[in-house]
């Protein structure tokens, strides 16, 4: 409620006349061409005539009673409550407020003009009202989009057309550490540096020449001189006239995600422990030195080393102390080699070294002395000191192989036969060394005839719903059940059918027996969730693959939404774009796709944006120290977030123990499998399969 000034004659035009012997049919005249809804008022304030205006605009019947007729001040200000009329001769001055009319909704703009006899005394009064609910719900919505804006995480700038900003959000404000009275009124693309190189400004010109939004990279310089990127768009804005009055420009901050990409760009190609390189770029590392090798008089050494007894020591003195070991191994083993050799950590406690560019093979012994002279240094640790021994296996390009896949393999080989010899032994690798091969031709022989006899199994794994607890799916696992010992670890034979080439058929006759599985299980009524089979390399790569599961599925009337197929990482690398021609064939059919052992292999950022994936599974070898590892924690942390933010839903393998499942429940993790749960089984054990956790 507000005075405002009294108009130098009352708005009857006859001051002086008693407000009862107005004219009434000139007065109701006047009143009634009137837009306003206006009433007059006696000296006490009842109302003696309106012009109806106001009623209708109310929906009342009757004139509304300044003090009784529902009008209710819930404007702005203190002021005591009251009418107007009241207010009005308290003061003796008009009177004006804006108020709410509760049945209605509608807003009202009321001035009381005060009439005055030839003494001064009060007549009665005049009241002026206005509708002004279309400005107050204008401004109500103005206020409300300006706060949007305001506290909105994308930033906001807007500037005229020559550049000079007259607006900035606090988001802005706080992205480039200024205040906004120090940026309003200044050009924005010389003071904040607004697009980065010398096309920026040919860039905002073609905003402003061609009147079309522009899209893409933003670079803003920051009051302490650090550019940051934007991810974001230059819009132009025209006025009613179609005129370009404004530009706006709306970012999102990318320094976020471009950190997670540059850490998970690290994690792809260095060891999370030990920040040595790991396998994938050792062996990126060592393909353009064996070439050159191959062509030159200089030779490279490939060493596998790995440490003595170091189960017993993680036994003994736990995991975080063993993890000390492997990083206090590490140093020792960059400070023994030349700048340009390579260290990395192949896994587990393996470490690889590639000697490139010597002269002799002789000269590999001198650097393997100065190694073995590092690990004699005793390792201070809980109190103790810690003497360390490897055993350590040597294979030459181009003598022993020009390709790194063939010398990693006969470093291997000659690194377990230095292990039969004892710790500390150095081996380096001959043709003598064939056990090896003899095992593998004999597991390979046992396996064609396993095909034959139908020796393999399909168990299942369940997985489950992190937050709900439900069933989420299963993943299929085949097993090898032999007459003299049984069932047959993985490990044996996994890489043997890999390498043969039989992985093919044991492949296909999987996800046949899956399918026919999953069906059994539907008829029988099972609630079933869709079972994941895993896709091989050498599988992945076959010209029929897809005609083969369209006829599987065909046959077996399986509903592919049911199934989940999961490749790993290193199928990726080798030919991008064939396997995204896959992936997106399977995905049409119904199926999920999953990525398995996630961490392990490529872990490119570039990839999963490119590819059709619905499930990224981290690998048990970072769930298993989740719990006193931070750095398998973080890294855990980092890959589940990427996946999030890229919509992908996340499983955890190697789930061992109720902290395990705190901890990625923690990290926001969606999916877990394990033995907590229970171990693979065979599809008879519905009790673990359907079964209440």
């Amino acid at each position: 409620m507000s005075e405002v000034p009294t108009p130098p004659s009352s708005p009857s035009g006859a001051a002086s006349t008693p407000l009862s012997k107005l004219d009434p049919g000139t007065s109701a005249a006047a009143m009634a061409a009137m837009t306003d809804g206006i009433w007059l008022l006696d000296a006490q304030g009842r109302v003696i005539h309106s012009n109806g205006r106001l009623e209708r605009t109310l929906g009342v019947d009757e004139p509304p009673d300044v003090e009784r007729c529902g009008l209710r001040e819930s404007f702005h200000g203190d002021y005591p409550r009251g009418c107007l009329f009241h207010e009005m001769v308290r003061s003796g001055k008009v009177t004006e407020g804006e108020f709410r009319h509760e049945p209605s909704g509608r807003w009202l703009r009321i001035t009381c003009y005060p009439i005055h006899g030839d003494g001064g005394e009060l007549l009665g009064a005049t009241h002026v009202a206005r509708d002004i609910s279309d400005t107050v719900q204008i401004e109500a919505m103005h206020d409300l989009l300006e706060a949007t804006v305001d506290q909105s995480p994308d930033v906001v700038l807007i500037s005229s057309v020559d550049l000079r900003i007259v607006y900035v959000n606090s988001a802005f404000e706080r992205l480039v550490g200024r205040g906004r009275d120090e940026m309003l009124g200044r050009r924005a693309w010389d003071m904040l540096e607004i697009f980065s190189g010398d096309n920026g400004m040919n860039q905002v010109n073609s905003v402003l020449r061609n009147r079309e939004p522009f899209h893409g990279l933003l670079t803003v310089t920051r009051a302490d001189g650090r550019q940051v990127h934007l991810g974001g768009s230059v819009l132009p804005l025209k006025d009613s006239t179609g005129t370009l009055s404004h530009l706006v420009c709306i970012g999102r901050d990318l320094t976020q995600q471009e950190e997670l990409e540059r850490r998970v760009q690290h994690l792809a190609y260095f060891d999370a422990l030990t920040d040595l390189p790991n396998r994938t770029l050792f062996m990126d590392r060592l393909t353009p030195a064996m070439a050159r090798a191959e062509h030159s008089s200089r030779v490279c050494a490939l060493v596998v080393l790995n440490l003595d007894n170091f189960k017993a020591i993680n036994h003994a003195l736990g995991t975080a102390a063993g993890d000390d070991v492997l990083r206090a191994i590490a140093a020792s083993l960059l400070a023994s080699v030349r700048d340009g050799d390579t260290v990395a950590r192949l896994g587990g406690d393996d470490f690889g070294l590639a000697l490139l560019d010597m002269k002799w093979p002789e000269d590999v012994s001198g650097v393997l002395d100065k190694i073995q002279q590092a690990l004699n240094k005793p390792i201070a640790l809980a109190g103790t000191d810690l003497e360390i021994t490897a055993s350590m296996g040597i294979a030459l390009c181009p003598s022993d192989g020009t390709l790194p896949s063939d010398v990693l393999e006969k470093a291997t080989l000659a690194m377990a036969d230095a292990k039969r010899e004892g710790p500390g032994t150095i081996r380096y690798y001959s043709a003598e060394m064939g056990s090896r091969l003899e095992k593998f031709m004999a597991t390979s022989a046992r396996l064609r005839k396993a095909l034959e006899r139908g020796e393999f199994r399909a168990y299942y794994q369940p997985y489950y719903d992190i937050t709900t607890g439900d069933l989420a799916g299963m993943e299929a696992l085949i097993r090898w059940q032999t007459e003299d010992r049984g069932l047959v670890p993985p490990h044996e034979f996994i890489s043997v059918l890999e390498e043969t080439g039989m992985v093919v058929p044991a492949g296909l006759w999987m996800i046949d027996t899956v399918c026919r599985q999953v069906v059994e299980w539907q008829r029988q009524g099972r609630p079933v969730a869709p079972v994941a089979v895993n896709l091989s390399p050498v599988q992945f790569r076959t010209a029929h693959l897809l005609d083969d599961i369209r006829r599987i599925i065909t046959d077996t009337d399986v509903d592919p939404r049911l199934l989940t197929f999961e490749v790993t990482e290193s199928t990726f690398i080798e030919d991008p774009e064939y396997t995204r021609s896959i992936l997106t064939a399977l995905r049409a059919l119904g199926a999920r796709i999953s990525i398995d052992d996630f961490g392990t292999g490529y872990s490119s950022l570039a990839y999963l944006k490119r590819f059709p994936v619905d499930h990224l599974k981290i690998d048990q070898s970072f769930v298993r120290d989740i719990i006193e590892d931070v750095d398998d924690a973080t890294l855990v942390s980092t890959i589940i977030t990427m996946a999030h933010n890229l919509g992908i839903r996340t499983i955890a393998e190697g789930v061992e123990t109720a902290e395990h499942l705190r901890i990625l429940r923690i990290l926001r993790c969606d999916i877990a499998q394990g033995y907590f749960f229970t171990p693979p089984v065979p599809p008879d054990r519905e009790d673990k399969l359907f079964g209440p956790r």
